[in-house]
């Protein structure tokens, strides 16, 4: 009797251990599986929010900058001197006009160019902004920009109309500046005191502090992916990589589109002013800036260097596109992170447990 109950015994232990120990375990298991579950579905939820967050300080940052500028231009169309200036006032002092452009220039830091054109085009009065220094262009430097497309566009103008040019890259003795220099022309026709048109003023602004915007609120944030501005057409102002970027002013990278890489996606980011999805590409959020209103006018533009617009722009024609892609690899990253670390405590929790029992 007593060597039948040794012998059943360990048996009796066995039963016992596993009887405790595989409920212990399925329990743990079925926890771990919906915890993963559930903190991958919110890890997605906040890229999904953080992501949309992004995307509304880049375009409350946009607005702020056009607005900014717009006003600039106001206030420098209405100048006394320039003013003395059109009217052919025998006070007119150019100098006068080009030194308070300079310190204008030095203390914005935001614009290339700082002109006043006349009615033919040629430049009176410039001053230009390089590496944090401000300087008069001399009069033998200055050129005449009849043949630029944002001169004529701006000068047919009516009164209290602006100009905004296309984002594109600045020209200079007709080739494209180098390195290169991403620019948008705010331009305002100028008026005399009998109502003549006799000019315009000209803002070059540096199209990099947009770019930057991007960078900025995607640094600031941590964010996993990439901030793009797209144009209209998907060319890329600020891409994944440099050397997709302004693809439709560079020779050999007329193909550099958002469609070239991501078919698929562009049909609905093209057609839709703003949304989010998620697919085998990862996460996308987007949306539409219309940067004019009431009172801008724009137009085609033109990447040759005398090269006339197409055709003019309404509001609601000239827009951008900014897109934060996270991609699926990110996402999945993230996932055998969480995965991992769940997996290492579910062996340290079952052995613990099983030598407890």
């Amino acid at each position: 009797m007593s060597q039948t109950n040794n012998i059943s015994t360990p048996w009796h232990i066995t039963k016992l251990f596993l009887m405790m120990f595989i409920p212990l375990v399925l329990v743990v298991a079925g926890s771990s599986a919906s915890y993963y579950f559930s903190a991958d579905k919110a890890n997605i939820n906040l890229l999904r929010k953080q992501a949309e967050f992004r995307i509304e300080l880049q375009t409350d940052a946009f607005s702020r900058e056009f607005q900014s500028i717009i006003s600039d231009l106001i206030v420098l169309s209405a100048h006394q001197q320039l003013s003395l200036i059109v009217d052919g006032s025998g006070m007119a002092d150019h100098s006068a006009l080009a030194e308070e452009f300079l310190i204008f220039c030095k203390n914005k830091k935001m614009y290339d160019q700082v002109r006043f054109l006349d009615a033919t085009g040629m430049e009176v009065v410039r001053v230009n902004y390089n590496n944090g220094q401000s300087f008069i262009v001399a009069g033998n430097k200055l050129q005449n920009k009849s043949g630029r497309y944002y001169f004529e566009d701006t000068f047919r103008l009516k009164q209290g109309e602006v100009f905004v040019s296309p984002f594109d890259l600045n020209i200079e003795g007709e080739k494209i500046e180098q390195p290169l220099k991403p620019t948008i022309r705010f331009g305002v026709p100028v008026f005399n005191s009998r109502g003549e048109k006799q000019g315009i003023i000209v803002l070059n602004y540096f199209g990099k502090i947009l770019i930057e915007q991007i960078e900025k609120v995607a640094y600031e944030s941590s964010a996993v992916g990439f901030g793009m501005l797209l144009n209209s057409d998907g060319y890329f102002f600020k891409g994944m990589r440099n050397e997709d970027e302004w693809g439709f002013m560079l020779p050999g990278r007329k193909d550099k589109t958002f469609s070239h890489i991501f078919p698929l996606q562009w049909q609905k980011i093209r057609h839709d002013a703003s949304g989010q999805f998620l697919d085998e590409q990862g996460l996308f959020t987007y949306t539409t800036i219309f940067p004019l209103t009431e009172g801008l006018k724009s137009s085609s533009g033109s990447p040759e260097a005398f090269g006339s617009s197409v055709k003019s722009l309404r509001a609601d024609q000239y827009s951008w596109k900014i897109v934060s892609f996270t991609p699926e690899q990110a996402i999945h990253d993230m996932t055998i992170q969480l995965r991992n670390v769940l997996s290492i405590a579910n062996v340290v929790f079952v052995v613990l447990a099983g030598i407890g029992l």
